[in-house]
């Protein structure tokens, strides 16, 4: 079972980190919590994520070599193969 999720984001350094951050949590958990409301009492403090964060900066160098690059493109290779293993539907 996953406990955490990785993204890249690209964003200008004009941005603040932890405003970044912030904007596919409360997105995500307002998504969530609108099509589960039961939940919310199941959770510490009624919240979907924890507070705490990892950050990671790449210039353009170094993207195509970050660990968490890496992580991301190995994940998306498995969706593909689990993709490809579905069956198809057969119109009839």
């Amino acid at each position: 079972m996953l406990d955490h999720i990785h993204l890249l984001l690209n964003f200008k350094q004009k941005y603040v980190t932890v405003n970044v951050v912030k904007i596919p949590n409360d997105a995500s958990a307002r998504t969530w919590f609108v099509a589960h409301p039961e939940t919310k009492q199941l959770l510490w403090g009624g919240r979907l994520w924890l507070p705490s964060y990892y950050t990671e900066t790449l210039c353009d160098v170094s993207k195509k070599a970050s660990p968490i690059t890496f992580k991301i493109r190995e994940r998306k290779g498995e969706r593909r193969d689990a993709q490809a293993k579905r069956p198809t539907k057969i119109s009839q």
